[in-house]
C-alpha cells in the first residue's frame, strides 16, 4: 500500500518504472526528478527510470500531487524547501523564490524534486541501546552523521525501544518535520512506542519546552538540532532532570563541535554518549 501511494505521486511512465523494482522497495532511498532530465531512483546506486526527460509542467504537476493539489496551502512548508508526506517521506523542492523583507515568502516555478523515502527498520537501534541505557538510566546521547546515513531511522527505533519496546521510559518526541512518527490525523504511522508522546510539526525548542511542562517525559528525543534556541531548550530540559537524545548533521564529533549552538553543548560534556554514522547501518564510533 505504501509503495503504491509513492508511485501515485508520479506520472504513469515513472510509476511503471518504479513498479519494476517493487520486489525490493525497502532498498529505495530517493527518487529525483528535474526539468529537462530523466528521473532517477537511488538504491545502492543511481537507477534511471526510463529515458524520457521531465518537462517543467510534469515537475509542477508532481509537486501538486505531493501537496494534495494545493501548493498554496503548503507554502509555509515550501518556503523552507520541503514538505513532509504521509508515511514520513520528505519531498525537497527547488525553484524560484519570492523574497520579501529578506525572507523567503513563496516558492514558484518548481524545477526539481527529491523525494526521500522513509523506512522503519525494526531493530535498527539494537547495537547502540546497551551503550545508551546503562544501569537503568539513559545517557544523554548525540547521533552525528551526514545526510542520508540513517540518523532518523536510528532515532525512530530508539524511540520505539525506549517508549515501550524493550524498555519502559516516558518519551517525549519532538517531530518538527513529521518524519519520525509520521503522524496522520493524530495517529503515528510508525511505531515509536506506546509510552511516547509526540509533538508534531512544531519548532523543536518550543516542542521540547512544552513536553517538559505538560507530559513529564524521562527522555526527550529530537532530530537535526539547529542553533542557539535549540541549545537553550536542551539545557533547560537537562536542568529539569530530563535526559536527551538528539541528532545533528556532521562528519564526526569535531565537525559537530565547531557548530554554533550544538557545539557549545558538545564541548561542555553534556552528551555522555556520541554515536557517529558513516552510512546506513554503519556505526563508525560510539
Amino acid at each position: 500500500m505504501e509503495f503504491a501511494r509513492i508511485c501515485n505521486y508520479f506520472p504513469s511512465v515513472v510509476a511503471e518504472e518504479l513498479r519494476l523494482i517493487e520486489a525490493r522497495p525497502e532498498e529505495l532511498r530517493e527518487i529525483r526528478i528535474r526539468a529537462g532530465c530523466p528521473p532517477v531512483a537511488l538504491l545502492d546506486t543511481l537507477t534511471l527510470l526510463g529515458d524520457v526527460p521531465f518537462s517543467l509542467d510534469m515537475v509542477q504537476r508532481t509537486a501538486e500531487r505531493m501537496c494534495q493539489n494545493s501548493l498554496y496551502a503548503r507554502q509555509q512548508e515550501l518556503r523552507r524547501g520541503y514538505v513532509t508526506l504521509p508515511g514520513g517521506h520528505r519531498a525537497g523542492f527547488c525553484g524560484r523564490t519570492v523574497i520579501e523583507k529578506d525572507t523567503v515568502q513563496h516558492l514558484t516555478d518548481i524545477s526539481s524534486i527529491n523525494l526521500r523515502i522513509a523506512h522503519q527498520i525494526i531493530g535498527a537501534a539494537d547495537k547502540v541501546m546497551p551503550a545508551v541505557v546503562q544501569n537503568g538510566d539513559i545517557l544523554n546521547t548525540l547521533i552525528i552523521s551526514p545526510p542520508g546515513c540513517g540518523k532518523t531511522t536510528l532515532l525512530r527505533d530508539m524511540a520505539r525501544q525506549l517508549g515501550g519496546g524493550t524498555y519502559r521510559f516516558r518519551v517525549g518526541l519532538c517531530d518538527e518535520r513529521g518524519e519520525i512518527a509520521a503522524m496522520y490525523r493524530g495517529m503515528a504511522q510508525n511505531d515509536v512506542g506506546f509510552l511516547t508522546d509526540v509533538y508534531d510539526g512544531c519548532p523543536k525548542a518550543e516542542a521540547m519546552r512544552s513536553l517538559v511542562r505538560s507530559m513529564s517525559p524521562q527522555v526527550l528525543m529530537t532530530d537535526e538540532l539547529g542553533g542557539k534556541e535549540d541549545e537553550e531548550a536542551i539545557c533547560e530540559a537537562i536542568h529539569a532532570g530530563v535526559r536527551v537524545i538528539c541528532t545533528v548533521h556532521g562528519y564526526n564529533r569535531e565537525d559537530a563541535a565547531s557548530r554554533v549552538g550544538i557545539g557549545t553543548l558538545i564541548r561542555s560534556g553534556v552528551f555522555r554518549r556520541t554515536i557517529v554514522l558513516g552510512g546506513i547501518g554503519n556505526i563508525l564510533s560510539m
